[in-house]
């Protein structure tokens, strides 16, 4: 059996190690538009779930191969640094997000930025409007969602110059780049605030549960 093929066959096999958990190792090299395997060191819990690169393109072995259930991913894309990620969960209690980095091709290393001339001008300041993210569970809103997202008091929201966006959270993770902690149970609000260019957002407050009343909504806006 050729190393390639023993390295097909091993994403086939899930390995147990320490409670909870996903191993990745911290890099995996390739050439351009080649297989390249991505396998867990270790696995312990449940099923791994995976978010692979969107510029990367996942090999489906289980269509190559009909009844193969594969452990691992095999991606291929163009030259370049990208990130793929996965956790399990035991019971109710998710991992820790695991994160390998593929470099494809002759990928130049990366070279900190300068540090910044204290002459330099100060960032445009921040507007006092927020941008509540409303991150919900992938898939279709459930009735109950829809109903509080449905709500009036957002108005009381807009009025008080404030934005409010619901996104699922493959979309919040990948668009906006928003990441929750392991265990976070959604929906949750976010509380983001957008810079005076519009062009940038941060982070200003932790997730909270979001409001299933009318009062809990108008209870988002900041006094002034």
């Amino acid at each position: 059996m050729t190393r390639f093929a023993f390295a097909l066959v091993a994403i086939s096999f899930s390995s147990s190690a320490y409670a909870q958990s996903v191993t990745l190792p911290a890099e995996i090299k390739g050439a351009p538009g080649t297989w390249i395997i991505v396998t867990p060191d270790a696995v312990d819990g449940g099923a791994v779930k995976w978010r692979i690169d969107p510029l990367l393109q996942e090999v489906r072995l289980d269509r190559l191969f009909p009844g193969m259930e594969p452990k691992g991913k095999v991606v291929t894309g163009p030259a370049g640094t990208y990130k793929v990620e996965a956790w399990n969960a035991k019971g109710d209690v998710a991992s820790d997000i695991a994160t390998v980095l593929i470099k494809i091709g002759d990928v130049a290393p990366i070279v900190p930025p300068p540090p910044k001339d204290p002459k330099e001008p100060l960032p445009p300041p921040v507007t006092s409007s927020l941008y509540f993210l409303i991150v919900r569970p992938d898939g279709p809103a459930s009735p109950a969602f829809s109903k509080i997202m449905a709500d009036a008091a957002w108005s009381d929201v807009t009025k008080a110059g404030h934005v409010f966006k619901d996104k699922t959270q493959s979309a919040a993770s990948v668009v906006l780049g928003v990441t929750l902690p392991a265990g976070t149970v959604l929906p949750v609000v976010v509380p983001l605030q957008v810079a005076a260019d519009g062009k940038s957002s941060t982070q200003v407050g932790d997730p909270v549960p979001l409001p299933t009343t009318s009062e809990g909504i108008r209870k988002l806006i900041p006094s002034k």
